[in-house]
């Protein structure tokens, strides 16, 4: 087990770089991110709502999000420099962590990185989309957050998320106490399981 938020994040990465990606020489990222979208789509109608057990399944689909968006990611020309040293994606990712720190994900758990994901896939159509150059972040900023995305998904459902940072004193706790009265009983009003 790990103690530090950086290596159980590095442990993940290493995960989803070991899944092999080949670009198909023919930038086509229309369709690919059709794909992602599907997996997406697949992945909150299997895993919205939390299942006893479910956490091996729900990683496993975060791990294989990841590598299709790293693949999406190689397809632009994007992370041909992190192919065999993945040190640029996991820096940047943890640099993320400290500037985010636990809340912001830990609130709403699973429900909330599928929320994100999904917004941020829609980004991702909206700007391949059209001949517009984006406004704020870049089309590979939004790629290499859903890998970042895709990692922490596998870190909180294998209970790493919440570890502390190299650089910080936040302590371990228990997932569940995350969970405020108030938000779980919002869930159950919209017959849904408190999924954090």
């Amino acid at each position: 087990m790990f103690k530090y938020w950086e290596d159980a994040a590095e442990q993940v990465i290493r995960e989803i770089y070991e899944i092999k990606t080949v670009p198909t020489g023919v930038i086509n990222a229309t369709s690919h991110l059709a794909e992602i979208r599907q997996q997406l789509e697949r992945h909150i109608s299997a895993h919205w709502t939390q299942t006893p057990g479910d956490e091996e399944t729900v990683r496993e689909n975060w791990k294989i999000f990841g590598s299709s968006a790293r693949a999406l990611g190689r397809e632009l020309g994007f992370f041909e420099k992190f192919d065999v040293d993945y040190a640029g994606v996991h820096a940047i990712v943890c640099r993320k962590q400290r500037d985010y720190g636990h809340e912001n994900i830990s609130r709403f758990g699973r429900v909330g990185l599928m929320v994100r994901l999904h917004d941020k896939v829609a980004r991702l159509e909206n700007l391949l989309g059209s001949s517009l150059e984006p406004g704020n972040e870049s089309v590979e900023d939004n790629v290499l957050d859903l890998v970042g995305y895709a990692c922490i998904g596998m870190m909180w459902e294998e209970r790493t998320f919440l570890l502390a940072c190299y650089d910080t004193t936040v302590a371990e706790r228990p997932v569940d106490s995350c969970v405020s009265t108030a938000l779980s009983d919002v869930f159950t009003k919209m017959g849904l399981a408190a999924s954090l």
